[in-house]
C-alpha cells in the first residue's frame, strides 16, 4: 500500500463520495481500499496483501499488513470530517485479503476490535 495521502489527488473526495454508495448498500473503491457496509450495519475496509500465494503467509506478517491497512485508512479518514462523522457511531472492521485475480480470500481481520485469522 504505502499511499501518501497528502499527494494522492482526489482520495479524500472519493472517500466522501463513498458515503452515498454506503448508504445505498454498495461497495466503493478509494485508492487501494474497497469500502462497504456489512449486514450488521458496520463499515468494512478491505485491503489486499502484497503476498501472491497462501503458502507464503505467516501469522506475524499478516497481522502487520492488517495494521498497516488500518493505519493508512485512519490517516485518510482524518482528512475528511464528513466521512469521520458518517462512521463515528457505526464502527469499522478491517480485512486483509489475498487477491487471486477474480476475487479475494479473507486472510485476517479486525472485527469489532477483535483480531481474527480466517485461514489455517
Amino acid at each position: 500500500m504505502g499511499l501518501d495521502i497528502d499527494y494522492k489527488d482526489g482520495l479524500v473526495d472519493r472517500l466522501e463520495t463513498s458515503i452515498q454508495f454506503l448508504i445505498d448498500g454498495l461497495t466503493f473503491t478509494v485508492g487501494d481500499f474497497v469500502i462497504g457496509k456489512s449486514d450488521n450495519g458496520r463499515i468494512f475496509v478491505n485491503g489486499c496483501s502484497h503476498l501472491l500465494y497462501l503458502e507464503n503467509i505467516d501469522r506475524t506478517s499478516i497481522k502487520e499488513e492488517l495494521f498497516e491497512i488500518k493505519t493508512e485508512f485512519i490517516q485518510l479518514m482524518k482528512k475528511s470530517q464528513k466521512f469521520s462523522e458518517f462512521v463515528k457511531d457505526v464502527g469499522i472492521d478491517y480485512y486483509l485479503l489475498l487477491d487471486y485475480g477474480q476475487g479475494g480470500i479473507q486472510i485476517c481481520g479486525e472485527v469489532d476490535s477483535d483480531y481474527k485469522v480466517f485461514i489455517d
